[in-house]
C-alpha cells in the first residue's frame, strides 16, 4: 500500500459524503436542504439513516420444545396473532399460520426464525419473514423464561426483517432493507422496525 494510505481514507471519505450532500452527518445532523431524518448510527464517518417503519406486537400463547437436535435445541413458537402501527401503516397479524422456528446453539444464542403475515387496516396483505438473535446473561434469560419483565437494555434482540406484497401502495416494503430491535414480555415480541434509507 502507497504511504499514507491509511491517512488518507478519512479524507476520501468525507469529500465523498460532501460530494452527496451528506457533510454534516459527522455532527449527527442532515445537511440543508436534505430530507430529515429519525435515527443516526456512526462508523467512523460514514452514517447510516433510519426511519420507523411500525412497533410490532405478537401474541405467543405457546411454544412447543422439540428437545436437542443435532444443531441446537429446537423449539416452534405459535403466532396467534398481533398488531403493527406506525405513520405509514398499521393493522393486525393474521392468526395462524405464523410462527417462530427457534434454535437455541451451544453458545447460548436464541436464533430466530419468523413468518407473519400481516393485514393492513386497508385490507393489504404482506408477507414478513426475519432473522434475529437474541442472548444475554444467564440470569437475565432466565427471567425472561419465566415470563418476568427485564429491562431491554439488559440483553440483546436485534433482528433483519424482509417484506413480500403484491400491493401498489406498499411496495416501497419490497425495496428496502429493514431492521428491528426487539424486547420480550410475557405475552411475546415486541419489535419496533426501521428502514434502512
Amino acid at each position: 500500500m502507497p504511504q499514507g494510505g491509511n491517512a488518507d481514507l478519512p479524507r476520501i471519505l468525507r469529500a465523498a459524503l460532501r460530494e452527496h450532500g451528506l457533510a454534516s452527518y459527522n455532527s449527527g445532523e442532515p445537511s440543508q436542504g436534505q430530507r430529515p431524518s429519525f435515527a443516526y448510527a456512526s462508523i467512523g464517518t460514514f452514517m447510516i439513516q433510519t426511519r420507523p417503519v411500525f412497533t410490532l406486537t405478537l401474541s405467543v400463547p405457546s411454544i412447543e420444545d422439540l428437545g436437542a437436535t443435532p444443531y441446537g435445541v429446537r423449539k416452534i413458537a405459535t403466532v396467534a396473532g398481533g398488531s403493527f402501527s406506525g405513520e405509514r401503516l398499521r393493522g393486525t397479524v393474521v392468526a395462524p399460520p405464523g410462527g417462530d422456528w427457534l434454535l437455541l446453539r451451544n453458545d447460548g444464542v436464541l436464533c430466530l426464525d419468523v413468518r407473519l403475515t400481516l393485514k393492513t387496516d386497508d385490507g393489504e396483505l404482506i408477507y414478513m419473514h426475519y432473522n434475529g438473535m437474541r442472548h444475554g446473561p444467564k440470569e437475565v434469560i432466565d427471567a425472561l423464561g419465566r415470563g418476568e419483565a427485564v429491562d431491554p437494555a439488559t440483553y440483546y434482540m436485534r433482528a433483519v426483517p424482509v417484506f413480500e406484497t403484491a400491493s401498489v401502495k406498499y411496495a416501497w416494503l419490497n425495496r428496502a432493507v429493514f431492521v428491528a430491535n426487539g424486547r420480550r414480555v410475557a405475552s411475546g415480541p415486541i419489535y419496533d422496525v426501521f428502514e434502512v434509507l
